[in-house]
């Protein structure tokens, strides 16, 4: 191994980047010379930049949605819940099964900026089908009756909701009650997507 040298090596003054003489700058005084005048600038501006980058990422027009499929992960409530598929489903499909109940109800969490969101649920509906409610803070963002004589596979509505207030949200996705027509209280779904609008 080389041996280092006893005395430090002087060398001819050269500066690197920069402008106008700024920039880093060796010396033959024997240290790396820094100038720091533009640093109170750059910095503020880098600040403004962030700012900037932070409130552009929340703004409507590029926050990401929100996809949540039947395999994604899930809290029980109540009830029973399952996978359901066959050769019509584009999808598979999550359903609470017997003993089937009003009020089964599972949750998901999600962070969700304060805002106008779009709820689009794709669902089946059937002659034993219940109503699905999404429920965020006590706000119901989503309420349909998904009851129909015969069966019907991927099916899709959309509804608006406000959310409050920015933060992590259980989303309750659950039975409350049903047509009086139907015959049970099942609800069976292949996704809900969560978008900002507002």
């Amino acid at each position: 191994m080389p041996k280092l040298p006893a005395k430090p090596i002087k060398v001819t003054q050269k500066t690197f980047g920069g402008s106008g003489g700024t920039g880093v700058s060796t010396t033959d005084a024997d240290f790396i010379n820094t100038d720091t005048s533009n640093f109170d600038s750059i910095l503020s501006a880098a600040d403004t930049n962030v700012q900037l980058a932070l409130e552009t990422l929340d703004d409507e027009a590029i926050q990401p949605e929100i996809m949540i499929h039947p395999l994604s992960g899930f809290s029980v409530i109540q009830g029973v819940w399952g996978y359901k598929f066959n050769l019509v489903d584009v999808w598979k499909r999550l359903a609470n099964e017997a003993p089937i109940a009003d009020l089964d109800e599972i949750n998901y969490s999600r962070y969700l900026s304060a805002g106008t969101y779009d709820f689009e649920v794709a669902f089946s509906k059937g002659s034993g089908a219940g109503i699905i409610e999404i429920i965020i803070d006590g706000i119901t963002c989503f309420s349909l009756d998904t009851y129909s004589v015969g069966a019907v596979f991927n099916d899709m509505a959309t509804q608006s909701a406000v959310i409050l207030t920015t933060g992590y949200k259980t989303i309750r996705v659950m039975v409350n009650g049903k047509n009086g027509s139907s015959s049970d209280y099942g609800i069976s779904m292949y996704s809900i997507r969560i978008g900002r609008t507002a």
